[in-house]
């Protein structure tokens, strides 16, 4: 998780000249992400709702969920909340 965490940074800090960046990390360690119930997963969804940021960043789109039909849910969901 640490590589996937410094890969999502440098991500953003090589966007900063567009604005990026970085605001928070979102880390349900020791949960599978095949789990929907997940406190961090939450707290992600809740600061999108307050609008806390603009975009998300994870490295594989199964660090969302691995569900995809959640999955897309999910996205979407973020979306709508713009």
């Amino acid at each position: 998780m640490e590589k996937q965490l410094a890969n999502a940074k440098q991500l953003v800090a090589s966007h900063r000249a567009d604005g990026w960046v970085f605001v928070k990390e979102f880390r349900d360690a020791g949960i599978t992400g095949t789990d929907d119930d997940r406190p961090e997963l939450k707290q992600l969804m809740a600061a999108a709702q307050r609008h806390e940021f603009d975009i998300v960043v994870f490295q594989f789109i199964d660090r969302l969920s691995r569900h995809a039909s959640y999955t897309l849910y999910l996205l979407e969901r973020l979306d709508r909340l713009g």
